[in-house]
């Protein structure tokens, strides 16, 4: 369980402190839940259903987040119909770090619908 807790908070910290809060969190889950979680996750790709999705889409990513970078040419390739949104000085957690700004533009999105 440490070594999957510890590749779990490797591969999704942006900082140290994240990382020991991941790892420590990790080694306290229920085994069994983390094990199929990470099963699932190796096994699903989202990025074959998205060129089945015909509704607007409007994508949001923060401008420091290096993990989605890779995939927004793949969603814009994929998405023809997407918008995309970069919102300024933000890391991958735009929902808790960007909050007002992330409302707003699901606010100003669903306005232009």
């Amino acid at each position: 369980m440490q070594t999957l807790a510890l590749a779990l908070a490797v591969a999704n910290a942006d900082s140290r402190r994240a990382l020991r809060n991941m790892y420590l969190s990790g080694i306290r889950c229920n085994v069994r839940n983390v094990a199929d979680l990470f099963g699932e996750a190796i096994r699903y790709r989202c990025s074959d259903d998205l060129p089945s999705m015909q509704m607007p889409i409007r994508l949001v990513f923060g401008e420091k987040d290096r993990r989605l970078l890779r995939y927004r040419e793949i969603f814009k390739n994929c998405l023809p119909q997407a918008t995309q949104v970069v919102i300024p000085g933000a890391h991958h957690q735009v929902p808790t770090r960007a909050a007002e700004t992330l409302n707003g533009e699901i606010r100003r999105f669903l306005r232009s619908k």
